[in-house]
């Protein structure tokens, strides 16, 4: 692998979850030499469709409807943005909910046109797609059958049984899934979804699966600048209905007998920001809300919290990525789950400064988080601490460039 480009439905400079876990492999295969190349979806005007950051190189396929988007979010005229927002639910309900249409935003034949080119241009040797949506994996698939190079996927979420997705359309998701990945050479995803795969008719591409897991854990310098005399408690993350909520911690910490703040750093829909603000009407200063905020901000607010609150997913095969990076700060880690297969617990089980709290506490519950928070709450673990349990980005990244290789006969 000497070329590689990756098809991926976000890149910086507005990223996602999968922008974050691929950044150390992107890294990793700079340092080795390896040239990269992202084909992505063009969301805002301002954005350009071709450039070069950082050495990578970036093509851009118009997403209208983003586009479109962003541009009404940023617009002052109040009537026009009501009416052009009114306008685009409906375009997003008739996809969505009508015409069933779980591939994103980005439209597969011009991709697959644009990819074409590029690669005849650049001579890529190797395409990686990365879900979600699975139409990335789609859009390879075609490249993949025009050049025949190397192919591989890596499927951070799961998608014949994404719990997010309609139930009913689960055996025509399984039949899309296993006729698309029949000539990829290699299927990258995370522990929790391949053990699950092989429970059910996926377990035809077995000898394509090769489990990973995020490489997300690596070494953070900071020092922490609280004079807070409070301990405080920091979320960073999005809300969603049906996967992930608040409500059950509010209501944990409501029995609490601390001098603490919550800060919640967060994105959410809008019944759900009607239903937080509520809280913070109960919880007054102790609740303090900071709403759609920059990565960056989100990351120094970790840095200077004490405790971290981590919320697990209410379905048994995702895990929140950003529980690895809340392993990399070596700082307490207060994790509220759900349901008994909870996946951020299962990645939190070698963590020595983690406590996992149910839904349906009690008093015993909440006498162990006080104390556990007394004690721990000035703690950090070292990097050396960390890797004792945990395999680090670099690590990770080196494992998954060796394994391509592998499965290009390399």
């Amino acid at each position: 692998m000497k070329k590689v480009l990756f098809i991926v439905h976000e890149y910086y400079p507005y990223g996602s979850a999968i922008t974050n876990c691929l950044n150390p492999i992107i890294k990793e295969m700079k340092n080795q030499k390896i040239n990269v190349g992202i084909l992505t979806r063009r969301t805002h005007q301002e954005l350009k469709k071709h450039e070069i950051i950082n050495d990578i190189e970036i093509y851009r396929i118009n997403d209208l409807f983003n586009i479109y988007n962003n541009k009404v979010i940023n617009s002052k005229n109040k009537f026009e943005k009501i009416y052009n927002k009114i306008i685009l639910k409906f375009v997003w309900l008739y996809r969505t909910k009508i015409k069933k249409d779980n591939d994103g935003f980005l439209s597969i034949k011009k991709s697959v046109k644009l990819g074409k080119k590029i690669i005849k241009k650049n001579s890529y040797d190797t395409v990686i797609s990365c879900s979600y949506p699975f139409s990335m994996h789609k859009i390879a698939k075609e490249l993949q059958r025009k050049f025949n190079i190397n192919w591989v996927a890596y499927q951070f979420d799961p998608h014949t049984f994404n719990h997010t997705l309609d139930k009913s359309l689960i055996n025509e998701r399984l039949d899309e899934e296993i006729n698309t990945f029949k000539n990829v050479n290699r299927i990258f995803l995370p522990f929790e979804n391949y053990e699950e795969n092989l429970k059910t008719d996926l377990k035809k591409l077995k000898d394509k699966y090769y489990p990973i897991d995020f490489a997300l854990i690596k070494k953070i310098d900071y020092k922490k600048v609280n004079d807070n005399q409070k301990i405080v408690f920091t979320f960073t993350g999005t809300f969603y209905d049906d996967i992930r909520t608040p409500y059950e911690m509010f209501n944990f910490f409501q029995s609490i007998n601390l001098d603490y703040e919550i800060h919640l750093y967060y994105i959410a829909e809008k019944n759900m920001i009607d239903s937080i603000n509520e809280y913070k009407k109960l919880f007054k200063e102790k609740l303090i809300l900071h709403f759609n905020k920059t990565k960056e901000e989100c990351d120094k607010a970790l840095k200077n919290s004490d405790i971290i609150i981590n919320i697990g997913n209410r379905i048994p095969n995702q895990t929140p990525s950003k529980v690895f990076e809340y392993i990399s700060l070596g700082k307490p880690i207060i994790n509220f789950y759900n349901i008994d297969n909870d996946t951020s617990k299962k990645v939190l089980n070698k963590y020595p400064l983690v406590l996992n709290i149910y839904k349906d506490f009690n008093d015993e519950d909440i006498n162990l988080f006080e104390a556990f928070c007394l004690l721990n709450k000035d703690r950090v673990l070292t990097f050396e601490e960390i890797k004792e349990n945990y395999k680090t980005a670099e690590d990770i990244a080196k494992e998954f460039i060796k394994e391509v290789n592998k499965s290009n006969g390399k």
